[in-house]
């Protein structure tokens, strides 16, 4: 499945997902929105928000960079932050790599998907790590400086 048709599937899961009413009536006996529901309500909302925020800046991106996010977004080589109102924040995750028992990410700014997706199908996760590392002006943990993670090291000095 291409990520278009993986799209395509997301809006029909949306579409068929609906939002609960603040009260339903049913012979009379009108019955309240539960706390659960309204829960619900607000994670699919929020869901919604994110995903159309994602889609207008997506839009606005050249497309060449558009292009390179799709197949890093589709590859599972990228994962995408949304706070609020701020821009979406386009990031590798890196836990344990910089050090032990450590949550740790790199910031990927759309300028440098193309980068990104080269080293990424050359030297797959390996690549990754190397760049961020290059990035950080950091190396990372001994167990991770692999032979393949030294090469993808080598190929982005």
């Amino acid at each position: 499945m291409n990520h278009i048709t993986s799209a395509l599937l997301f809006m029909a899961a949306h579409e068929d997902q609906g939002i609960y009413p603040m009260s339903t009536t049913d012979g009379g006996v009108t019955t309240q929105r539960t706390p659960w529901q309204e829960g619900w309500n607000a994670a699919h909302m929020t869901l919604m928000k994110q995903w159309a925020t994602l889609c207008k800046w997506c839009r606005e991106l050249p497309p060449d960079q558009c292009e390179a996010l799709e197949a890093l977004l589709s590859e599972d080589a990228i994962s995408i932050a949304v706070n609020g109102d701020e821009p979406p924040q386009p990031w590798l995750i890196m836990n344990d790599t910089f050090g032990y028992a450590c949550a740790d990410g790199t910031n990927v700014a759309p300028v440098e998907f193309a980068d990104v997706l080269r080293v990424w199908r050359t030297h797959g996760h390996d690549g990754l790590r190397a760049w961020a590392a290059k990035k950080k002006g950091c190396d990372v943990i001994p167990p991770l400086r692999t032979p393949q993670f030294l090469a993808a090291k080598a190929a982005l000095a």
